[in-house]
């Protein structure tokens, strides 16, 4: 729950700043550090590693992950369906929140792949945010707390972490777009796990 709190604080703070322009100077300079040139060997990972983060890639990943972890954990459907509930409500609420501010991406010439629509928050960022984290933090639940629950939460954020600077690295999103989507999704799958009363524990009926 904390956790989720600060992500919210993270999020009103990172859209007052957008809205107001007081990244703008920050983020060009980001921007013009991290961002590959197109057809780069860089460029050409980052579309690899952002490809994780398009909507029909990651449910497709999702279900799959979400249909064979139960068979080894019992898992059931929270976690087929939860990941799958925090993406499409992180994306809903992300496309929102696009359309509210209509902050432009940065400038066509520096893309290195392929984008379309507003820029603030990077719906990649949000969605794998909300979709890894949330799975994630139900299969970990399925082990006795310790460093195996650890390295399964710390695996899913690094997925959504790298899918957001590849945002940044093919200069379709601004710095601050991705942080945006980071904390959205943060937020989502928190307010998804607490929705259902937590992630259930081996206790029930998991195997150790």
């Amino acid at each position: 729950m904390l956790v989720g709190l600060a992500a919210l604080v993270v999020l009103l703070v990172a859209t007052a700043a957008v809205a107001f322009g007081a990244t703008d100077l920050l983020d060009a300079r980001l921007l013009s550090e991290l961002g590959a040139a197109r057809g780069s060997p860089v460029a050409r990972v980052a579309l690899g590693v952002t490809s994780l983060g398009d909507t029909v890639p990651l449910v497709t990943l999702l279900v799959v992950a979400g249909v064979v972890a139960p068979m080894r954990r019992g898992g059931g459907w929270r976690l087929l369906l939860l990941p799958l509930v925090a993406t499409v409500l992180g994306r809903l609420l992300c496309e929102l929140l696009k359309r509210a501010l209509a902050r432009p991406r940065p400038p066509v010439r520096l893309w290195a792949g392929p984008a379309s629509g507003h820029a603030f928050p990077s719906g990649h960022a949000t969605s794998s945010m909300a979709g890894f984290l949330t799975f994630a933090v139900l299969l970990a639940a399925g082990y006795p707390a310790g460093r195996r629950r650890a390295l399964i939460v710390t695996a899913g954020v690094v997925l959504a972490v790298l899918v957001g600077l590849s945002r940044v690295v093919l200069a379709v999103h601004w710095p601050s777009d991705v942080i945006g989507g980071w904390a959205l999704g943060v937020v989502v799958a928190t307010a998804v796990l607490a929705s259902t009363g937590g992630p259930a524990g081996p206790a029930q009926g998991r195997a150790p």
